[in-house]
C-alpha cells in the first residue's frame, strides 16, 4: 500500500512537471530566455531526481548480488544528483534577481564547486558507506555521514534563503513570493523527512515551486508578438499601468525604448523575409538582457521597449551599455547579412512628470529620437 502511493505521487508529480514545462515551451514562439532555459533546467531536474528516488525506492530488498548492485547504483545517483536542483535554483533564482548574464557566466565555477563536494561524498560511499549502506536484506540504511549530507543541503538552501530575502526590493512582490516558494517548502519538507525515516517530501514541494514559478512567468509574458516572441502592445500598456501603480507607492521603475535603425533599408535591400528575421534577432538579443520579472514589448514596428524594476539611474545605465555591447556580440558573430544597430531612449518613471504610461514613453521616445540625431551627426 505504502510503495503504491508513493509511486502515484511520483508519477503525480512527473505528470505535473510534464505539463508545466511542456506549457512553457509551447508559449515561446522565438528564443527562450535565460530565464526560460534555466527554469526548464530546474523542471529536468527535478523529474530525474523523482525518477531516481522511485527507481530506489523499487529496488529496494531485490533479492541476490544484482539487487544489491541495483540498490547501490540506485542509491548514488540519487545522492549524486540531489544537489542539481538546488544549485540550478540558485542561478535562476540569482538570475531573476540581478538580470546579468556575466555575473551568471561568474557564478558557474563556485556553483560547480559546492554541487561537486555532494557529488564526491555520494561517489565515495559505496566503498566507505559514508551516506548510505546496504544491509543483508539489500535494504538501504543511512550511513554516519548522512546526517553531514543532509546539514550541508540544508545550510545551502537556508543560504539561498537568506539571498533572495536580500535582494527583496530588486523584483516585485509576485516574483519575490515565486522566489522564495522554493527554499522555505523544501526546508521544511526536508526536516519532515529527517524526523519520519522513508518520509519522502522534497520533490513534491520542488514540484509546487515549478507551478508558482510558471503560473508567475506566464503572468508577466502571457500576451505576445507572433512574430518576435516579445510582448504585444497591450501587455506593455498593462504592465505599465501596474508599475505605475507601483511607483507611486514607492516602487521605483524605469524603461528603455529601442528602434531598430535602418530597418528600412534592410527591408528594401534584402526583403520582407530578411526584414523579419532582423526584428526576431532585435528581439532576441533584447530578451537576453531582462530577467523573467521585466518585459520586452514590441511597440511599433520596429521599436522596442524595455521595462525594468530598477530604481536609479546607474543600474539602468549599466542595462543600456550591455545592450550596446550584446548588439556588438550579435554582429560579430551572426554571420548575417545585415547589421543590427539601436537608438535608445532611457529614463526612470517620475510621476510628477510623466503622469500615465503614455507621457512616459513619450518622454523616452523623445530620448531615443535624440540618441539618433547624436549618432548621425
Amino acid at each position: 500500500m505504502e510503495t503504491a502511493l508513493k509511486f502515484e505521487i511520483d508519477i503525480l508529480c512527473l505528470c505535473i512537471i510534464a505539463i508545466v514545462a511542456y506549457g512553457e515551451r509551447g508559449r515561446r514562439n522565438g528564443a527562450p530566455t535565460t530565464g526560460t532555459r534555466l527554469f526548464l533546467s530546474m523542471a529536468a531536474a527535478t523529474a530525474l531526481m523523482i525518477v531516481l528516488d522511485l527507481t530506489a525506492w523499487l529496488v529496494g530488498g531485490m533479492p541476490g548480488p544484482a539487487g544489491r548492485v541495483a540498490v547501490y547504483a540506485a542509491n548514488t545517483a540519487y545522492f549524486f544528483f540531489h544537489l542539481l536542483p538546488l544549485v540550478v535554483f540558485f542561478l535562476y533564482a540569482d538570475f531573476q534577481l540581478t538580470g546579468d548574464l556575466k555575473r551568471l557566466s561568474r557564478l558557474r565555477l563556485p556553483v560547480a564547486f559546492l554541487y561537486g563536494v555532494g557529488a564526491i561524498a555520494a561517489l565515495v560511499t559505496p566503498f566507505t558507506g559514508f551516506i548510505f549502506s546496504v544491509n543483508a536484506t539489500n535494504h538501504y540504511v543511512r550511513g554516519p555521514g548522512f546526517n553531514w549530507y543532509a546539514g550541508y543541503a540544508f545550510l545551502l538552501c537556508i543560504a539561498v534563503f537568506f539571498f533572495v530575502l536580500s535582494q527583496r526590493r530588486l523584483v516585485s512582490r509576485r516574483v519575490f513570493i515565486a522566489l522564495v516558494s522554493y527554499p522555505l517548502p523544501v526546508v521544511a519538507a526536508a526536516a519532515f523527512q529527517n524526523l519520519f525515516y522513508g518520509l519522502v517530501l522534497i520533490w513534491p514541494a520542488m514540484t509546487l515551486f515549478l507551478v508558482i514559478s510558471s503560473y508567475n512567468i506566464q503572468r508577466a509574458q502571457a500576451s505576445t508578438d507572433h512574430l518576435t516572441g516579445a510582448a504585444n502592445r497591450r501587455s506593455l500598456d498593462e504592465d505599465l499601468e501596474e508599475r505605475i501603480a507601483a511607483a507611486r507607492k514607492g516602487h521605483r521603475f524605469g524603461a528603455i525604448l529601442v528602434d531598430l535603425d535602418d530597418f528600412k533599408s534592410i527591408n528594401d535591400r534584402l526583403g520582407h523575409e530578411l526584414g523579419d528575421r532582423a526584428l526576431e534577432d532585435a528581439a532576441s538579443v533584447l530578451k537576453g538582457l531582462v530577467r523573467t520579472d521585466d518585459l520586452v514589448a514590441r511597440y511599433g514596428g520596429d521599436e522596442f521597449v524595455i521595462v525594468l524594476g530598477l530604481g536609479d539611474e546607474g543600474r539602468l545605465a549599466d542595462v543600456v551599455a550591455r545592450l550596446r555591447r550584446a548588439v556588438t556580440a550579435f554582429n560579430e558573430g551572426s554571420g548575417r547579412p545585415y547589421r543590427l544597430a539601436f537608438s535608445v531612449g532611457a529614463g526612470l518613471f517620475d510621476a510628477a512628470a510623466d503622469r500615465d504610461g503614455r507621457g512616459f514613453l513619450s518622454r523616452i521616445d523623445s530620448l531615443m529620437y535624440a540618441d539618433k540625431a547624436a549618432r548621425k551627426a
